[in-house]
């Protein structure tokens, strides 16, 4: 998808409004780029690109990543395993030389530099968990030519946790992404790792869920499920960590009524989405996302009876996390499995290729239109199908408007139209509490705070109501290829747009209402209620007088026109002067 980027020079660029800044090393031809999140600390990242559209779209994307993973506590600016290894090895070493340090400590040294660091080096520290303790433990027992003793085992244990230690103390890991390392071996005999036929039928997406992790835990945050719409909609927030397809069939089988999946996810353990798709076609359930599904989260919504999505959902795909690793000769296994897995969905083999084409560094997002055409959307939605809202207004007035108040553009809206809130709350506490769908509930809010904001650009300057102009034009266009139906809702407050319109367009409403609420009245030169009349006089001479009629009175039946009239008004004021345009948006709003 297209980013829209500032040039500031050569050598520097924004995106997102700014929040993004793309940048050129002097030594380098490739950008860089660099943005803040809430605790207003910059964050730096390679986009190893030199075109400047793919490195935008790979520093938004890299930002979109790094603000979730804030918001779920999780290290953003992780280190590779080989740098905590080193100073792992570092602090050992000097520990031995002042005659601090255990005997042992050599041992834990030849250790981290002769299995440690050739297998997890080029690891994030943060991504080691599970599957890669697995393979790990697979390799090493090639390594060794055996299976190697428990007292080995055991120092391999200490050995890393020395290193997790070590980037514990800087802010690379949390504790709960170390993953739990158990010795099961019995003395002389025993080993951590599983032999071959073992540890596939641990990792084999039709693994039973009775299956006990050798190591526990997970680095991954347990996934959120809620139960919502009376009872027939369960909402899926998160990440597919283990226990998560336990989670979900408890909760199934507790509520019978369940005949959908709302999605919102980056991914998670091929086991845990494999056994939760499996058990999305047993139950006959249909998936829907409105905002993101990724990585192995397609897996689940592909499994769906029907698949909704809003036309900006971000369906992303990349190949998986363990891949072909030609210096460790570590086997596919995820790999594989997962080209079977998507295979079973009869996807065409160049939509399967591409997938895995894609590094697990990247994300691929398949044009919307792309994905209706080889059914892996097989229904259209404009989102708010179902009432996840009350989630996150409550059912009170005082938890309404606390919501609100905790969203900044909100507080600016209150703040210029002190009335804001209160009438928002009063319109919609009666929906949240008979359960309405979220689509209704926002209809109602977007239908008290839409005239606001269009009240809030007429009172501004030349400059936001040109903007402005533009925007209509470019939001009718739009929407248009949606149908009548869907322009009369748009017409009528009745579209959320950021389920609908491409992210530039969302983004370029809230720069344009943002700036309106804090500029001051400027109002347009020559002015006068004469003069805005004749220039209305001249707009309705160029729209055809049945467009005329359908922007007057907005209807259902009005079908196309619904569309056309829209284009045709913003088409005609855009072909006036700027002077006239500006004394139109003034005059229509204020």
């Amino acid at each position: 998808m297209k980013v829209e980027v500032k040039l500031v020079n050569e050598n520097l660029a924004h995106a997102r409004g700014g929040e993004v800044v793309l940048y050129k090393r002097p030594d380098s031809q490739r950008w860089q780029a660099r943005f803040k999140l809430k605790d207003m600390q910059w964050r730096r990242t390679a986009t190893k690109h030199i075109n400047l559209q793919y490195a935008a779209q790979s520093a938004c994307e890299a930002y979109d990543r790094a603000r979730f993973l804030f918001d779920e506590n999780i290290p953003i600016a992780s280190k590779r395993f080989d740098a905590a290894a080193n100073l792992a090895v570092e602090e050992l070493t000097k520990q031995l030389a002042a005659k601090v340090g255990k005997s042992v400590y050599k041992d834990y040294v030849t250790v981290i530099n002769k299995y440690l660091i050739p297998f997890f080096g080029r690891y994030n520290i943060n991504s080691i968990g599970y599957e890669e303790m697995q393979a790990f433990g697979a390799w090493r027992e090639r390594q060794l030519g055996r299976k190697p003793a428990a007292s080995t085992v055991t120092t391999h244990i200490s050995a890393m946790n020395r290193v997790f230690d070590v980037a514990l103390e800087r802010g690379w890991v949390v504790r709960a992404q170390i993953p739990k390392v158990k010795n099961t071996g019995s003395k002389g005999t025993a080993r951590e790792a599983f032999s071959q036929s073992e540890y596939n039928s641990l990792i084999v997406p039709y693994i039973s869920v009775t299956s006990i992790y050798l190591f526990g835990g997970d680095t991954l945050p347990e996934l959120k499920v809620d139960v919502v719409d009376s009872g027939k909609t369960l909402n899926v927030e998160g990440a597919f960590g283990n226990g998560s397809y336990k989670k979900i069939k408890n909760i199934l089988s507790q509520n019978k009524e369940v005949n959908r999946l709302y999605l919102d996810s980056l991914g998670g353990r091929l086991k845990e989405v494999t056994l939760i798709a499996k058990l999305t076609k047993e139950y006959k359930l249909d998936t829907y996302v409105e905002g993101k599904c990724l990585s192995f989260c397609t897996v689940i919504f592909l499994a769906g009876d029907k698949r909704y999505a809003t036309p900006s959902a971000k369906l992303g795909f990349h190949s998986p996390a363990l891949i072909e690793n030609k210096e460790l000769d570590v086997k596919n296994i995820l790999k594989d499995d997962s080209i079977i897995l998507y295979q079973s969905f009869n996807l065409p083999k160049e939509f399967i290729d591409k997938i895995f084409a894609t590094d697990n560094s990247d994300m691929w997002y398949p044009p919307f239109q792309y994905l209706i055409d080889i059914g892996v959307v097989n229904q259209i939605t404009l989102g708010g199908d179902s009432n996840v809202a009350g989630l996150k207004f409550g059912t009170t007035k005082e938890s309404i408007i606390k919501y609100m108040d905790s969203v900044e553009f909100f507080r600016k809206v209150n703040s210029k139209f002190p009335h804001f809130y209160e009438e928002v709350s009063d319109s919609i506490l009666p929906l949240l509490k008979q359960g309405k769908t979220d689509s209704e509930v926002f209809t109602a809010m977007r239908q008290k705070a839409q005239p606001l904001m269009i009240k809030a650009v007429s009172n501004s300057n030349q400059k936001i109501r040109l903007q402005f102009v533009m925007l209509g034009l470019e939001e009718s266009q739009a929407i248009a290829k949606f149908g009548g139906e869907t322009c009369y809702k748009f017409l009528t407050s009745q579209v959320d747009v950021t389920k609908v319109f491409p992210d530039e367009i969302v983004k370029k409403e809230l720069k344009i209402y943002d700036e309106a609420l804090n500029a001051k009245l400027e109002i347009p030169l020559n002015y006068s209620e004469k003069a805005a009349e004749s220039i209305f006089t001249e707009i309705f001479t160029q729209i055809d007088s049945k467009e005329v009629s359908a922007l007057m009175k907005p209807s259902i039946e009005n079908g196309n026109l619904n569309c056309s009239s829209s284009i045709s008004l913003y088409k005609a004021i855009n072909s006036l002067s700027p002077s006239k345009q500006d004394i139109v948006i003034y005059e229509m709003f204020k």
